[in-house]
């Protein structure tokens, strides 16, 4: 079996081949679709702020390098968006990444925050689940598991919302900036983040419960119960390491 290093690895060289395939669609679909980048600034458009003339739009085009082969746009394309350089903005008159990046630092905290508590609780509950598979925790876990699977999460957003924002006023509406101090950036992130957690918590249990289960199902997972090991050992050096990776 795969170490989990080189395994880590794999996975992390999928994750930049998946990346790499979606920046090359998008540059594509943009390149190759009818007219110009920078067509609609010529017109009439009344959503902009700004309407170019056209020797504005060729320099432009010099400037971003819509004038040279497609092969070369490519490449400063990937260069640009390996260094998290998207261009400047006409629409918002500022660059990119400056526009991107707040809401970015906002969405990291949630998810992390999220993660944090669906990870802590499917987890263990997973082990335990798997442990007693058939039996009645099994099939109430795994069954409040699908439920909240298959709730949509805009629904889950909003019915949180009611309830625990505006009737019982238990977390705010509003408010959240990632400039705030640690205890308010927390207080405000809460409540996203639970429903997040919820909506993570379905899927990542039954994933890892039935991970679990296929490593419990093994040859040497028996040979070790043989051999009086006990059952935290054989957890802990058998089933987490080899139930793992498949979950990553």
């Amino acid at each position: 079996m795969r170490s989990f290093p080189s395994f880590l690895l794999f996975r992390i060289l999928q994750y930049l081949t998946l990346l790499i395939l979606i920046a090359s669609a998008s540059f594509l679909l943009v390149r190759y679709m009818p007219g110009s980048p920078l067509d609609y600034l010529g017109g009439e458009a009344t959503d902009i702020p700004l309407i170019l003339t056209e020797e504005a739009k060729e320099k432009l085009m010099e400037y971003y390098g819509l004038n040279k082969p497609i092969t070369e746009q490519y490449l400063l394309y990937i260069k640009n968006v390996a260094f998290l350089d998207f261009g400047y903005s006409t629409y918002f008159s500022e660059p990119v990444r400056d526009v991107i990046l707040p809401h970015l630092e906002r969405t990291l905290v949630l998810v992390l925050i999220g993660l944090s508590i669906s990870m802590s609780l499917a987890f263990p509950l997973s082990i335990f689940a798997a442990r007693r598979r058939g039996k009645l925790p099994d099939i109430l876990l795994t069954s409040t598991s699908l439920v909240l699977y298959s709730i949509p999460s805009f629904a889950l957003a909003m019915l949180f919302l009611i309830f625990f924002s505006l009737k019982l006023k238990i977390f705010p509406l509003l408010g959240f900036s990632i400039e705030s101090d640690l205890k308010s950036l927390l207080w405000h992130a809460m409540a996203p983040a639970i429903v997040f957690s919820i909506a993570e918590f379905g899927k990542m249990y039954y994933f890892t419960r039935n991970s679990f289960i296929n490593i419990l199902d093994e040859d040497y997972v028996l040979f070790a119960r043989s051999k009086g090991l006990k059952e935290r050992t054989i957890l802990l050096r058998h089933v987490m390491r080899n139930a793992l990776p498949p979950i990553l």
